[in-house]
């Protein structure tokens, strides 16, 4: 399978807001880094959120907010804020 921005971008998003949880994001991204295959032009970019992707379950590398908001852009995505009840 070929993973897409998109497709990335969409399981930081769900992360972001508390759809998944450090575990099963980390669990899909080694998932990703096992049995994905990334666009050429995009590999370094993927490859390397990827490999800290997976480590965000482990205790000392838990990353902070900033860290997924830059991941989004570095992918090519801004990020809209919007209150809900």
């Amino acid at each position: 399978m070929t993973l897409t921005k998109q497709q990335l971008a969409d399981q930081l998003l769900a992360f972001l807001n508390q759809r998944l949880d450090a575990q099963q994001l980390a669990t899909w991204a080694e998932e990703a880094m096992l049995r994905a295959e990334y666009p050429e032009k995009d590999f370094d970019t993927v490859a390397d959120l990827l490999a800290k992707l997976g480590l965000v379950n482990v205790k000392g590398f838990e990353q902070a907010r900033e860290f997924y908001l830059q991941a989004l852009e570095s992918l090519g995505f801004g990020l809209e804020y919007s209150l809900r009840n």
